[in-house]
C-alpha cells in the first residue's frame, strides 16, 4: 500500500485540525486506496454472509457430525466475525485508556505492561483459551460462548494496544512541551494534552490489526482441534479430520473453510492496516514504521522520561 504521506502537495494538516476534519480526511484518503477498498469489500462481504448465511442454508440434518460442506462454509463466517468485532472493540478501549495513562505516569507502569505483553506473546492464545475453558467448565453458565470469548480476548490482546499507545503518547507529549515550550515538570495545557490524545489513534490501530487476526486465528483453530464448538470453519476441519476426509475425497469440507478463513484474515488485516497508514500519514506526526523508535528532541536527555 503506497504511503500517503509521500504523496507530492499533500501537505499534513495543521495541529489544531479539528476531529471532524481529521475523520472526513481519513474517509477520503481511505477510498484512494485500491488495497483498502477491495479488503473492505471482501470483509462486509463476509459479514453479509454471516448474517444471512445461517437463514438460507437448506441443511436440516439434525446431526451436527453429517452437517454437508455448504452448511458448514455459509455458517462458519459468523463465529470469527463475532469475536474479533467485538474483542478488537474492548481491546481498543481498554488498550488505549490503560495506555494513556501509563503515559502520563511514565516510566513507573512501563515495567508492569511490557511483563503482560510478553506472556501474552510468550503464550499463545489458543492455549490460553483452551486453559480457560477447563479452569471455567463448572463455573461459566454459559459454557464459555461466543460472547465470553470475545470479552476474554478483548482483555487479552488489551495489553500491546497499551504498551503501543503508551509509547506514542509520550513521544507525542515530548513534541508538545517542546512545541509549546513548557518545561519539563510543568504540567500541559488542555489543547496540548488533546492534540497528544488523538495522536495515538495509529498506535491502537497497530495493535488492534493484530489482536483482530489473533481473535478470529483462536476461534478457527479451537473449533479445528476440537476444543470448543463455537461452529466456525474450523469445524469443517474437525469433521474431515475425525472422518478420516482430510486427504481421501473430503476437500470440499477442507479447501473452502481454509480458503474463506484467509480471505477473512487478511481482509481485515489489510483493511486496518491502510487504515493505519491513512491515520498516521494525515496526523503528519512521524512516518510509519514497525520499529518503535523516536526522534531526538530538543533537551532531551535520552532517558526516555516524561515530566
Amino acid at each position: 500500500v503506497p504511503d500517503p504521506a509521500s504523496v507530492p502537495g499533500a501537505p499534513p494538516p495543521p495541529d489544531n485540525a479539528g476531529l471532524a476534519d481529521l475523520m472526513a480526511g481519513v474517509v477520503r484518503d481511505y477510498l484512494r486506496s485500491p488495497v483498502g477498498l477491495v479488503s473492505l469489500a471482501v470483509f462486509l462481504g463476509f459479514v453479509g454472509i454471516a448474517a444471512v448465511g445461517p437463514h438460507v442454508v437448506s441443511d436440516d440434518i439434525s446431526t451436527a457430525y453429517i452437517r454437508t460442506p455448504s452448511y458448514l462454509f455459509l455458517t462458519g463466517a459468523a463465529a470469527p466475525i463475532y469475536v474479533s468485532v467485538i474483542a478488537g472493540l474492548v481491546a481498543l478501549v481498554v488498550g488505549t485508556l490503560v495506555g494513556m495513562l501509563a503515559g502520563m505516569a511514565r516510566p513507573y507502569l512501563d515495567a508492569i505492561l511490557a511483563a503482560v505483553t510478553q506472556g501474552v506473546i510468550a503464550l499463545p492464545a489458543v492455549a490460553i483459551v483452551t486453559l480457560c475453558i477447563f479452569a471455567g467448565r463448572a463455573t461459566l453458565v454459559d459454557d464459555f460462548a461466543r460472547y465470553s470469548l470475545a470479552l476474554r480476548l478483548g482483555v487479552l490482546f488489551a495489553a500491546p494496544i497499551a504498551v503501543l499507545v503508551c509509547h506514542g503518547y509520550s513521544i507525542e507529549r515530548r513534541r508538545e512541551r517542546v512545541r509549546s515550550g513548557v518545561p519539563v515538570g510543568r504540567p500541559l495545557d488542555k489543547g496540548a494534552l488533546t492534540g497528544s490524545a488523538k495522536a495515538v489513534l495509529p498506535w491502537a490501530l497497530m495493535g488492534l490489526k493484530y489482536g483482530t487476526v489473533m481473535a478470529m486465528m483462536t476461534v478457527f483453530i479451537c473449533d479445528a482441534l476440537g476444543t470448543s464448538t463455537w461452529g466456525s470453519w474450523g469445524y469443517g476441519i474437525h469433521l474431515a479430520y475425525n472422518f478420516n476426509m482430510m486427504f481421501t475425497g473430503g476437500l470440499d469440507y477442507v479447501l473452502p473453510m481454509f480458503a474463506g478463513m484467509s480471505l477473512l484474515i487478511a481482509s481485515a488485516y489489510l483493511g486496518l492496516d491502510t487504515l493505519e497508514r491513512v491515520v498516521r500519514a494525515r496526523q503528519g506526526r512521524y512516518a510509519h514504521t514497525p520499529e518503535l523508535t523516536r526522534e531526538p528532541l530538543p533537551g532531551d536527555d535520552g532517558a526516555g522520561t516524561e515530566g
